[in-house]
């Protein structure tokens, strides 16, 4: 058992050494060709040349000329751009590093990114939101500049900068009789008339119209029927978002994501007024309504949801906002864009430079000097430091902002420290953790006490 749990201990001291196998790829972080047959992912091969770094494909292009076809592999699939001028593709790509474990930036290498905003709260607010690990290092009236881990893409840093138009709908079709349909919101009524597969109003052509505050477009006319778009609610109108209750579940090979709202009685008023014009059929033993309910995220549809009848009748203050997506990555990041955008203010930025700064990994070296310590102490003087310290940064985390990785390494290292710690060590030693408890803050201090360990594994097994 004792050795079972030297071996667990043992774990956390491996990790590091994934990291000699790290790989990096070449992502696209941008396109404004309007030829190339992609928007992002990973390029591998330019005109059957291998890409392994982005000074591989600037290397690639800078001799082509301007109306010449540039084949590439993008994602594992032949893809290709036309240049728009010499030496030139309209692509911009940077380097995505992957490896076992997600090293921090001062380990694992960052970059430097400014960005031009006036919207500075903002912008701590979404970076807040996100999780990131961004550490903001200094910021004026009308820019900032960001530390961010390597591992982190900047597409994913622009998804966090870019604002998204969230919007609640309800599609209904509506027939046209003799060449004319009425229209319904709350008590209000209007008549339209249809000529040419155009609507008209008073002999006025229209393509959208408002009516008791609820603005109605017409997308799709025939001399049969027009479908109808009545808007009743966008960003504006959400008061509350309950992150806590957000989910992505697996439903029939697709995966469903939700967040539920608290919408403003206006929005409320509005969708109710629509649905009194919206007709009702039967299902099975379960009335509905003719309509859909649609929500829309930066112009695409994400749901269209049937409308139970009870909808009309019952007091709304919560909307669960419900999409859907072929793959969980796709879910999770529709959903972060929309909850960012929910609930946040517009913010208008723009990344201005960037500046990568390669890792520190002969840090871990640190722990070499440590191995000889264990042979001058006693077992049980080496176990209680060994505790003190690791017990102390998992306690006080917040407090030291140590990195996840950091934070990993310490927490897989003390949960079976605790174990040997009560088995070898006595009551009057426990006084001596309260100088180690108060040394510990110091941020390298774990790398000191998983060098005891192994030091401690050293003496065990070869003195």
């Amino acid at each position: 058992m004792r050795k079972l749990i030297y071996l667990f201990l043992l774990i956390p001291l491996l990790i590091p050494l994934f990291s000699l196998f790290q790989t990096s790829k070449v992502i696209v972080t941008e396109v404004t060709n309007p030829t190339c047959n992609f928007k992002s992912g990973i390029i591998t091969q330019v005109r059957g040349s291998l890409v392994r770094t982005p000074q591989d494909f600037y290397a690639a292009i800078k001799d082509i000329k301007k109306g010449e076809y540039v084949s590439m592999v993008v994602n594992g699939k032949p893809a290709g751009c036309v240049a728009p001028s010499d030496g030139n593709l309209g692509v911009k790509v940077s380097t995505k590093k992957s490896s076992f474990i997600k090293f921090s930036g001062r380990i694992g290498g960052y970059r430097i990114v400014c960005i031009k905003t006036k919207d500075i709260s903002s912008l701590e607010e979404r970076i807040k939101l996100s999780n990131f690990p961004l550490k903001i290092l200094n910021k004026s009236k009308n820019s900032s500049c960001l530390e961010i881990p390597l591992y982190i893409d900047i597409s994913d840093l622009k998804t966090l900068l870019a604002n998204g138009k969230f919007e609640g709908l309800i599609l209904q079709e509506i027939p046209v009789i003799n060449n004319s349909f009425e229209l319904k919101i709350g008590n209000k009524e209007v008549n339209f008339s249809v000529n040419n597969l155009t609507v008209f109003f008073n002999s006025t052509k229209v393509d959208s119209f408002y009516l008791d505050d609820v603005l109605i477009k017409f997308i799709n006319v025939t001399n049969y029927s027009v479908v109808v778009e009545e808007k009743f609610l966008t960003n504006k109108d959400i008061v509350k978002v309950f992150s806590n209750l957000k989910e992505i579940r697996k439903v029939n090979g697709i995966y469903r994501f939700s967040i539920p709202l608290r919408i403003s009685n206006e929005s409320e008023k509005r969708l109710k007024n629509i649905l009194r014009g919206v007709k009702t059929r039967l299902i099975g033993k379960r009335v509905i309504y003719e309509g859909r309910l649609v929500y829309r995220f930066n112009n695409e549809t994400i749901s269209s949801l049937l409308i139970p009848f009870e909808v009309g009748l019952e007091k709304i203050e919560i909307l669960n906002v419900i999409g859907f997506e072929k793959d969980y990555k796709s879910a999770f990041r529709k959903l972060y864009q929309l909850e960012i955008a929910l609930k946040t203010k517009p913010i208008f930025a723009e990344i201005q430079g960037v500046k990568e700064i390669n890792g520190n990994y002969w840090l871990l070296l640190i722990i070499l000097p440590a191995f000889v310590l264990p042979f001058f102490i006693k077992k049980e003087y080496y176990l209680l430091i060994l505790f003190a310290l690791d017990v102390s940064l998992i306690a006080n985390y917040a407090s030291l902002n140590l990195p996840m990785d950091i934070l990993f390494l310490v927490v897989v290292s003390a949960s079976p420290i605790l174990l040997i710690f009560m088995e070898k060590c006595k009551k009057k030693y426990i006084f001596l953790a309260i100088p180690m408890l108060l040394y510990s803050f110091s941020k390298l201090s774990f790398i000191f006490s998983l060098s005891l360990f192994l030091s401690f594994l050293v003496k065990k097994y070869f003195s």
